[in-house]
């Protein structure tokens, strides 16, 4: 029986062959326009090609006039913005 390999919708790309996990998946794409890889991408540990997508979803976030950003969480110490990721993450500790 073959291996079930997740590799759909992953944070990063991860061969649908072996499993292999990049860390650099970003570097398969020039821009967020393109969805699908220039090339095919050849895994570094068992060598086969395979095609790879991106999918780009987009968080909203809101808050009042005269909110603190900062303690709303949706902005750091220092005010610069934080990204979704970050946010959830903040949202995820707030609600434990």
């Amino acid at each position: 029986m073959e291996k079930q390999i997740d590799c759909k919708f992953t944070r990063e790309l991860v061969c649908p062959y072996c499993g292999y996990k990049f860390e650099d998946s970003y570097r398969f794409f020039c821009c967020h326009e393109v969805y699908e890889a220039d090339e095919d991408v050849e895994c570094k540990e068992c060598g086969k090609a395979f095609i790879a997508f991106h999918h780009i979803t987009v968080d909203y976030s809101t808050a009042k006039k005269d909110e603190d950003l900062f303690k709303a969480g949706l902005v750091n110490e220092d005010g610069t913005k934080l990204n979704a990721d970050s946010c959830r993450r903040i949202k995820d500790l707030k609600s434990d």
